[in-house]
């Protein structure tokens, strides 16, 4: 039962969730969401989403060469605070909807330099 109630989930998005869901047998969780366009600067406009990556479905060094979980992002840039169980992501401007998706750090189709 624990598997299906500590998931992934943003703590705060820089914007509008538009699709989000999470696999609890694939350990595969996304979000996608638009920014919001404001003044430069704004935390919505600019601002950094962050994801709740527990430790429960995504064990460190568990994974193919000793990684945790896997990230794949649509833009922009992150990091991953292992300590804190968080991803933080800054999207870029160039785009208006962002995805962010976590694989469990074992899975074979994900590009090897995330």
């Amino acid at each position: 039962a624990l598997q299906v109630v500590v998931r992934p989930y943003p703590v705060r998005v820089a914007g509008t969730i538009l699709r989000m869901g999470f696999s609890a047998r694939e350990k595969y969780f996304f979000v996608s969401f638009r920014h919001r366009n404001g003044a430069s600067g704004s935390e919505t406009a600019s601002g950094t989403t962050i994801i709740f990556v527990p430790q429960y479905q995504y064990p460190p060094g568990t994974g193919k060469g000793g990684r945790g979980p896997r990230f794949v992002v649509s833009d922009g840039e992150y990091e991953f605070i292992e300590r804190e169980q968080s991803l933080l992501f800054r999207h870029s401007q160039e785009v208006d909807v962002h995805t962010v998706e976590i694989y469990p750090g074992d899975i074979n189709d994900v590009n090897e330099d995330l």
